[in-house]
């Protein structure tokens, strides 16, 4: 089982031990062939100075190493298996194919270390997880989630996993491609995943590359990641968001030590926050649901949420309570420009356009709702409901409804801009943006500060009273601490205030109902950012707003080509020539070649288009057969033309619905399967999921309703 040095195998070489071909150009060696002196003799890594040293008591190996493992499902059952592990220490690989072959490579390993720690960076650790806490025992303190089954790390003897996938935000594939490697992750059809193998399966050159690859190429992405910059195992961030968070830290530490503290509220008032909170808008108008649409015209407002941060008006003071909550005095508040979160109760509330097609109120805000008529979780009209809202909320809510409104528990602050130091910081995200978008040698960078860009809002929104995630005997737990207690504790530490991501998102929205009053009743389908419309929109005065706002904050940058970007502004994306929305994130359309392309949760982009348009090929096969393959109603007579004909209620995404995950906790167990016994351990099944395409009862009653007041208005 002795391995030969690189330079002295033949490409190819079986090792029979293993059973499997090991292609050349790979340092590849068994838990018995490794030297294990290569991580004893290992240089440490310098601890940096100050604060950021400090907090973290560990000492580290100056090794980079990456761990992978793949797996197969097993024939008739909803179980998985591993059939090979590999693990890379810089640019060894070490391979076995039992997990007991894994405890004797990591007892080797832990002996060299000497109680000095070595971190093994997985690519969606959440996956190896649930096979590794099957043969290892973790206590509470090793494990870190971030959700339940999201492990974000976690400890075993003197192994750190990490999770490569949530510190970079990208599948294996584009990392390593983006990092520009040596070694990029192979094709995934250089190994056929529904072929069924176990331990004792023979693996070929081709496949075993692949398997290596994974690992090997990880390590150079990292290793070119942590160089670019200039990030040491103590450094880099856990997460994507880690190095903006890093930035923005840096930035608010200039300001006054005590701004932030007095701007976080109390308790009471951040729960009132919380309740306000709400993402962004998106919703298809239903009076065009479910309709092929043609020449629908599409608009994408230029980095909506940085452009609110620079060009619009936050809380700066600490909000104070209104204890005149008469519905007039909240009106004088409203024009004298104070920032207010309040609760509401409102009764006998409709639309005062009974063809507005976007409501604002989302169902799932409100409480005690009476009577209530919904649009696909939007308010249509109610006799009585509740809810919590900013001022920006209020003046949207009156523009679309009327409706007797009491507001109680109103608390008001002062408008100012974000601090100078906090708006410089996004705007240079935005000017690197700009200028290396296109430029390829560039292309990290252009990346990283694209991403950057947009997670800066997200570390304003995050819920601050999040209860933590334990893994206990098996199972993920959450804590049941006192929220007060979780908050005091968040109080300590917070170096931006909440408000400012609550109403970060809500001038996203007002910026967007702006948006919606142009375009009228043409007027399909929003989302956050974007407006689809039946007719070509008329933005220049909107813009020269925009653009005005943008120059006075130096929301603005300018690209290689000298060109000035403007943030905020409307601009035309496309033009589809035909459209069709069954409701919110369900959509499909097509361009002028006709090949169809869809956007749903849940459906592959890349194959959701590709699927339906298939369906038309499958004619020959017979009408019974299709109708009873995708679940939907045809006849030859009245045969769809194409594949957004197909878009309707009950289709079913066979190919395009993607995989569902099945976690399997407690299988410890032995299965005979093709002559073979197979140990089942903890795991985590990777099955083919399918995706049914449908609305509501409620829904498809409120749209056929939609369709008879259209044609009745028509006859008109």
């Amino acid at each position: 089982m002795q391995y030969k040095k690189r330079e002295e195998r033949k490409n190819g070489r079986s090792d029979k031990m293993l059973n499997v071909c090991i292609p050349d150009g790979y340092n590849v060696f068994t838990w018995e062939t490794y030297d294990y002196s290569k991580i004893r003799g290992a240089q440490l890594v310098k601890r940096p100075r100050g604060n950021q040293g400090g907090r973290n008591k560990e000492t580290y190996k100056d090794l980079i190493c990456a761990f992978d493992i793949e797996t197969s499902l097993v024939p008739y059952t909803d179980q998985s298996l591993m059939y090979i592990w590999q693990c890379a220490i810089e640019d060894d690989i070490i391979i076995g194919r039992t997990w007991e072959d894994y405890k004797k490579f990591i007892e080797g390993v832990t002996a060299a270390l000497n109680d000095v720690k070595l971190v093994f960076y997985v690519h969606n650790l959440s996956y190896e997880f649930q096979f590794l806490s099957g043969i290892f025992n973790f206590n509470i303190e090793d494990v870190f989630s971030i959700k339940k089954r999201k492990v974000l790390k976690c400890t075993y003897e003197c192994i750190e996993y990490r999770c490569s996938y949530l510190l970079t935000n990208s599948n294996l594939e584009s990392f390593t491609k983006d990092m520009k490697v040596e070694h990029i992750k192979k094709p995934g059809e250089d190994i056929d995943y529904t072929k069924y193998r176990t331990s004792t399966t023979f693996l070929n050159e081709k496949e075993l590359a692949y398997c290596l690859n994974d690992v090997l190429g990880l390590v150079e992405a990292l290793h070119a990641k942590m160089n670019h910059d200039l990030d040491t195992l103590y450094t880099i961030p856990l997460t994507s968001t880690g190095y903006v968070r890093r930035d923005t830290k840096n930035c608010m530490r200039i300001l006054p030590h005590n701004y932030v503290k007095k701007l976080i509220p109390d308790y009471e008032i951040y729960t009132i926050l919380r309740e306000s909170f709400r993402g962004g808008n998106t919703h298809a108008n239903r009076f065009y649901a479910n309709t092929r649409l043609k020449n629908v015209y599409s608009y994408d407002r230029v980095s909506s949420y940085p452009d609110v941060q620079l060009n619009c008006m936050y809380p700066v003071t600490s909000f104070i309570e209104v204890r005149n909550t008469e519905f007039n005095n909240i009106l004088y508040l409203l024009e004298h420009d104070k920032a207010l979160i309040m609760r509401c109760k409102m009764k006998n509330i409709k639309l005062i356009d009974k063809w507005e097609g976007f409501p604002y109120i989302p169902k799932d805000k409100c409480r005690n709702i009476v009577n209530g008529k919904y649009d696909n979780g939007r308010i249509l009209s109610a006799d009585y409901l509740e809810i919590s809202i900013t001022d920006i909320d209020l003046k949207i809510i009156l523009d679309q409804y009327s409706a007797d409104m009491h507001i109680y528990n109103c608390y008001m602050a002062s408008y100012g801009e974000l601090p100078k130091t906090y708006k410089r910081n996004i705007a240079r995200y935005f000017e690197k943006k700009t200028l290396l978008k296109g430029d390829e040698s560039m292309f990290y960078e252009y990346c990283l500060s694209k991403a950057k860009l947009n997670a800066i809002y997200g570390m304003t929104a995050q819920c601050p009273v999040k209860q933590n995630i334990i893994f206990s005997n098996g199972e993920f737990i959450e804590e049941d601490r006192d929220p007060r207690e979780i908050y005091i504790d968040y109080k300590k530490k917070a170096f931006l205030p909440y408000q400012w991501g609550v109403w970060c998102t809500a001038w996203a929205r007002y910026r967007l109902h702006e948006g919606l009053k142009i375009a009228g009743n043409d007027a399909v389908y929003i989302d956050t950012d974007s407006i689809k419309s039946l007719r070509e929109l008329d933005l220049t005065e909107y813009n020269e707003l925009r653009k005005n706002d943008s120059i006075k904050n130096g929301a603005i940058a300018k690209d290689k080509n000298g060109r000035i970007h403007y943030m905020g502004l409307f601009e035309f994306e496309c033009k589809y020539d035909v459209f069709k929305t069954l409701g919110a994130k369900k959509y499909v359309y097509q361009f002028s070649d006709k090949i169809t392309h869809v956007t749903i949760a849940g459906v592959s982009k890349k194959l959701g288009g590709i699927e339906l348009d298939s369906v038309l090929k499958r004619k020959l096969k017979g009408i019974a057969y299709i109708n009873k393959k995708y679940n939907i109603r045809c006849t030859k007579k009245h045969f769809p033309k194409d594949g957004i004909d197909f878009f309707r209620n009950g289709f079913v995404f066979r190919k395009a619905g993607g995989n569902a995950a099945i976690y399997n906790d407690k299988p410890d167990c032995t299965v005979w399967i093709n002559g073979e016994n197979v140990k089942i351990t903890r795991n985590t099944a990777i099955v083919p999921s399918e995706y049914t395409l449908g609305t509501t009862d409620e829904y498809a009653a409120l749209l056929a309703l939609c369709e008879k007041e259209r044609l009745k208005d028509l006859w008109k």
